[in-house]
């Protein structure tokens, strides 16, 4: 639910100045992937619940007692790992944070790089022990992050604005996290 308030407050500050259209679309293209990102994750969050009967994530990390098989864990892993990238603005997600800097300088520099796109990454580490056993864990976080560090490391070289720059530099340092993870 914070998350999401959060995702609402990003729209807001973003859609700060309603005469500009780029402002306007900058301020969509974050809703639309923030939401988008928030089902996925849902879906995935029902479904856990679904083998562990519980909505504690500290509850089912430690429920070393349910055997659940890889297949089931699979579908589970996909949908938190697509919807934790769209909220840390990963490959292909990544073009959100760029346009999310419309937002007011000292705000949109704090939300959008250091606190709503590192809850993205929390959640993979969060779930790192539960999906590492998982053989598509070390290939998608690893061949995304990589992606992402290239594509933000070329695209930052043609910012001449400060506020692009930092955001192309947090991409950057979020791929690298999720790299160390997938790594």
């Amino acid at each position: 639910v914070c998350w999401e308030l959060t995702s609402i407050i990003s729209y807001l500050l973003i859609q700060f100045d309603a005469q500009d259209s780029s402002a306007n679309q900058a301020g969509f293209n974050s809703l639309f992937v923030s939401v988008f990102g928030s089902l996925l994750l849902l879906v995935g969050f029902i479904m856990l619940n679904q083998i562990y009967h519980t909505w504690s994530i500290t509850v089912i990390l430690h429920s070393k007692h349910i055997l659940v098989q890889p297949s089931q864990l699979l579908p589970i892993f996909m949908l938190l790992f697509f919807g934790a990238i769209t909220k840390s603005a990963q490959f292909p997600f990544y073009f959100w944070l760029t346009g999310a800097m419309k937002a007011p300088t000292p705000v949109s520099a704090y939300l959008h790089s250091a606190t709503m796109v590192n809850a993205g990454i929390y959640l993979l580490a969060r779930f790192h022990h539960q999906f590492i056993e998982l053989n598509a864990w070390y290939p998608m976080l690893s061949s995304f992050s990589l992606v992402t560090m290239l594509l933000s490391s070329i695209l930052s070289v043609f910012q001449d604005d400060l506020k692009s720059l930092l955001a192309y530099t947090t991409i950057f340092a979020l791929a690298a996290m999720v790299y160390l993870l997938g790594s």
